[in-house]
C-alpha cells in the first residue's frame, strides 16, 4: 500500500496525473508536498524518541523543579494560597487526570519537603537535576531548528531561573482568571473559563519557542508553533483521560505493578506531553523556513537520487560565493533563511555549511544570527573553503591505508587549480 501511494505521489509531482494539472489537483498535491515534509522532518529529528527521554527526565526532575520553582518564587511575594493555587494548576497540567494516586503521592511530598533541611549539597543536587531537564529541552529544541548550542553556561542559567520562576507564575494567572470567571458566572463552566487557561498555556510555549533555540525565531512561527501546541494539549488531556477508562489501563496497571501502578500510565502520558510540545516546536520551524522547504521537497519529489545527498566542500563553495557576493553588493548580512531561498537548498544543509566555515574562520556570525565573510571575499580563495571542509567535514583516515597518497596528490593539484577568488569580475564590480 505505501509503495502504491508512493508511486501516484511520484507520478502526481513529475505531472503524469491527469488531475494534478487542475486547480484542486495542484493545491491537494501542494497539501501532499507539505504533509511530506513535516513528516520527514518529524522522523529526521526523532520526535518520538525525544519525546521518550524528556519524560524520563521530567519525571526524575519534576518534584526537584518544583520544590526549587516555589522556594525561588516566594522572595517575590508569593503568598500561600497563589502558591497552592500554582501547586495545584502545575499538577493538573503535568498529571492532566492520567493518574489521581500520583497527585496525592506529590502533595504529600510537596508539603512535607522544606529547603531548609537540605544543606548546601542538597539544595545543589536539586538544582542540577532541574537544570539537567532544562538543558535537554534547549538541546531538543535547536536540534529541531537546526543549530547549535552558543550560550554560555550564564545565558543558560539566567533562562532557566527565569523559565522556573516566571513560567509558574504565568500558568497560575491562567488558572486563577478561569476559577473567578466561573466564579462570575454562578458556577457554570463557559467558553472564557475554558478559554483563557488555553491563552496562557500557550503563551508559556509561545515564549519557549522564541527563547529556547540557539537561533533567532520570527514572532510569526513561535505563535503558531505555540497555539498548536495548546489545542493538541487540551485535545490530548481529554483524548488521554478517554483512551485509559475505555481500555482499563488504569486497572491494568494495577494488577501488573501493584501500589506501583500509577508509574507507567504517568509515564505514557508524559509521553504525549512531551510530543505535542516537540510537534509545535517542528511546526514553528517549518513555518519559519516554509518557502525554502517546500521548493526543496517539490525537487526531491521528482529527484530519484534526492535522498543520498548531502553538502560537501563543492556545495560549501556555492554558500560561500553566495554570502561573499550578497556582502559586496553591499546588501549586508546574509541569513540562513536568505540563503536556502536564494541557493534553494535545504536549511539545514546552508546550516551545516556555516557552522564549519565559522569554525574555519571564514565567516564571522554577526549578533543578528546573520553571516559575512572573516575577511575581504577578494582574500579568500576557493582552495580555502575547500581544505577547511576536508579538515573539519570529512571523515579522517589514516594516511598509510591504500590510495591516500593518490587522493592527497588529486587535491593538492585541485586547490592548485583553485587558488583563485571567489568572487568573480561580476560580483566586484557590483
Amino acid at each position: 500500500m505505501w509503495t502504491r501511494l508512493k508511486d501516484l505521489y511520484e507520478r502526481a509531482a513529475q505531472g503524469r496525473l491527469v488531475d494534478t494539472n487542475s486547480r484542486w489537483g495542484k493545491a491537494l498535491l501542494e497539501v501532499t508536498h507539505a504533509g511530506h515534509v513535516i513528516f520527514r522532518s518529524a522522523v529526521r529529528d526523532r520526535l518520538a524518541v525525544r519525546a521518550s527521554m524528556l519524560a524520563y527526565w521530567t519525571t526524575v526532575a519534576m518534584v526537584p523543579l518544583f520544590l526549587l520553582a516555589f522556594a525561588l518564587m516566594r522572595p517575590l511575594g508569593l503568598t500561600e494560597e497563589t502558591e497552592n493555587t500554582v501547586r495545584n494548576f502545575l499538577l493538573q497540567t503535568i498529571v492532566a487526570g492520567s493518574t489521581d494516586d500520583l497527585t496525592s503521592v506529590l502533595s504529600d511530598i510537596f508539603a512535607s519537603a522544606n529547603f531548609g533541611t537540605m544543606g548546601i549539597l542538597g539544595v545543589t543536587g536539586v538544582m542540577g537535576f532541574g537544570m539537567q531537564l532544562y538543558f535537554k529541552v534547549e538541546r531538543a529544541y535547536s536540534d529541531i531548528f537546526g543549530v547549535r548550542l552558543r550560550r554560555s553556561l550564564l545565558q543558560r542559567f539566567t533562562i532557566f531561573y527565569s523559565a522556573i520562576t516566571l513560567g509558574p507564575i504565568l500558568l497560575a494567572m491562567g488558572a486563577i482568571a478561569s476559577r473567578k470567571l466561573t466564579v462570575l458566572a454562578g458556577g457554570e463552566i463557559t467558553l472564557w473559563s475554558r478559554l483563557v487557561p488555553l491563552l496562557f498555556t500557550a503563551t508559556a510555549l509561545i515564549i519557549g519557542i522564541k527563547l529556547l533555540p540557539c537561533v533567532r525565531v520570527s514572532w510569526r512561527a513561535a505563535l503558531i508553533g505555540g497555539f498548536s501546541s495548546a489545542v493538541l494539549f487540551e485535545l490530548s488531556k481529554g483524548g488521554f483521560i478517554w483512551y485509559t477508562t475505555l481500555f482499563g489501563t488504569r486497572d491494568t496497571m494495577k494488577v501488573l505493578y501493584g501500589s506501583l501502578g500509577f508509574l507507567p500510565v504517568f509515564l505514557l502520558w508524559l509521553y504525549v506531553l512531551w510530543l505535542v510540545v516537540l510537534v509545535g516546536v517542528e511546526i514553528a520551524y517549518h513555518v519559519e523556513h516554509w518557502k525554502p522547504l517546500m521548493d526543496a521537497q517539490r525537487r526531491r519529489a521528482v529527484d530519484p537520487h534526492d535522498e543520498r545527498r548531502q553538502p560537501d566542500g563543492f556545495f560549501a563553495l556555492y554558500v560561500m560565493s553566495a554570502i561573499s557576493e550578497r556582502y559586496l553588493r553591499g546588501e549586508g548580512p546574509a541569513t540562513i533563511e536568505y540563503l536556502s531561498d536564494d541557493l534553494r537548498a535545504y536549511p539545514n544543509h546552508i546550516q551545516l555549511v556555516a557552522d564549519v566555515l565559522v569554525d574555519a574562520g571564514l565567516l564571522v556570525e554577526t549578533e543578528d544570527q546573520a553571516l559575512v565573510p572573516a575577511r575581504p571575499p577578494q582574500m579568500i580563495e576557493a582552495k580555502d573553503v575547500i581544505r577547511a571542509w576536508r579538515e573539519l567535514a570529512v571523515p579522517m583516515l589514516r594516511p598509510e591505508i591504500a590510495g591516500a597518497r593518490l587522493v592527497d596528490d588529486g587535491v593538492g593539484a585541485l586547490e592548485g587549480a583553485l587558488a583563485t577568488s571567489l568572487v568573480g569580475s561580476g560580483a566586484e564590480s557590483g
